[in-house]
């Protein structure tokens, strides 16, 4: 894959993209999201830069990490988690804040990861819950639909749902062959049955 658009040119590490949004962190407090118009991603030539978000309490470090999923997005600042749904076809607010929580980021549907918690939405974002504790450290964390990731150090923890987060089984615990490996876990990712574990200068999948 090439490049064909730049979207901002303040952005400093957190990003992330869904269906209908990019979205971007700005080193200045601030998230940008953007509309990408592509074709099987053959051509983003028409990328509309939509608007930029400010957290309700205007807090400095927002944007630490980013979520999307759908019509809805999530940032992190250093205590806090920012939602944001969409109002109209282009524009998005804040609908939802839950203070003392922060960590790595991921979201699908109506659940968010953050660090080692998994929040739910039954109101479209309006009000979250917890549903699940890991009780660990979590580097990194992904999700997707009924399965959560979360990056330690040397392993990671691999959580199911069968009833839509109501109740979560820990099914796998995932480490690298060979040698224990401080690095494993500084990412994470899944699709399907698979997981990715990242470790310095290796990659490890798991099925």
């Amino acid at each position: 894959a090439q490049e064909s658009h730049q979207v901002g040119s303040n952005v400093y590490g957190a990003v992330d993209i869904s269906d209908n949004v990019v979205v971007g962190a700005l080193s200045h407090g601030s998230v940008i999201y953007a509309t990408p118009l592509c074709f099987y991603f053959s051509d983003c030539s028409n990328v509309i830069i939509t608007d930029e978000v400010f957290p309700s309490d205007n807090d400095t470090s927002f944007g630490l990490d980013v979520a999307a999923d759908g019509n809805m997005f999530a940032v992190v600042s250093s205590h806090s988690l920012y939602v944001f749904n969409q109002t109209t076809s282009l524009l998005f607010a804040e609908v939802a804040k839950v203070d003392n929580t922060t960590g790595p980021l991921a979201m699908s549907e109506n659940l968010i990861v953050v660090g080692s918690r998994v929040l739910r939405t039954l109101d479209h974002g309006l009000t979250w819950s917890q549903v699940l504790d890991m009780n660990t450290t979590c580097r990194a964390v992904d999700i997707e639909v009924d399965t959560v990731v979360c990056g330690e150090v040397s392993t990671a923890l691999v959580f199911r749902t069968l009833d839509g987060g109501d109740t979560w089984v820990h099914i796998a615990t995932l480490a690298p062959w060979g040698a224990i490996d401080d690095s494993f876990g500084s990412s994470v990712g899944f699709s399907g049955d698979l997981a990715v574990v990242g470790a310095e200068g290796a990659a490890f999948l798991f099925d």
